[in-house]
């Protein structure tokens, strides 16, 4: 059996509006990825997808709060960690968020070395092949 690099047990966040309402964007939600596998969230426009992805990393700023539930990272409870500290230790080296926008999506049969090559090019300069 693989080992579990992502836990999430009965995960509840809500959207607390200007009215003072809450808005329950993720209810409830149960998940486990193993370590080597993929998991796929889709749903309609408004349906919770990037709250969902938000919650997983404790980005909890209003108007998101957490409410109940447990994310285990690499067999780690960040559920009630310090944001500074989930900040400083756990997002971007064991946990991240790629967004998706239809004009500047990552193109996912694309090679890495190719993508490095693109951003290398546009942001320093690089030798060219025939510079050397």
């Amino acid at each position: 059996m693989a080992e579990v690099m992502l836990e999430v047990s009965e995960l509840t966040t809500k959207y607390i509006t200007r009215f003072r309402e809450d808005v329950y964007a993720v209810d409830h939600v149960s998940l486990k990825v193993e370590e080597g596998k993929s998991l796929g969230i889709a749903g309609e426009s408004g349906c919770g997808k990037s709250t969902l992805a938000l919650s997983l990393m404790g980005y909890y700023f209003a108007p998101l709060h957490y409410t109940s539930g447990e994310i285990i990272i690499n067999g780690r409870n960040i559920s009630k960690m310090n944001p500074d500290d989930i900040r400083k230790t756990i997002l971007g080296t064991e946990i991240a968020y790629i967004p998706q926008s239809a004009m500047n999506a990552l193109n996912p049969t694309g090679r890495s070395s190719t993508l490095l090559k693109t951003w290398f090019k546009h942001t320093i300069h690089m030798p060219q092949e025939g510079d050397l």
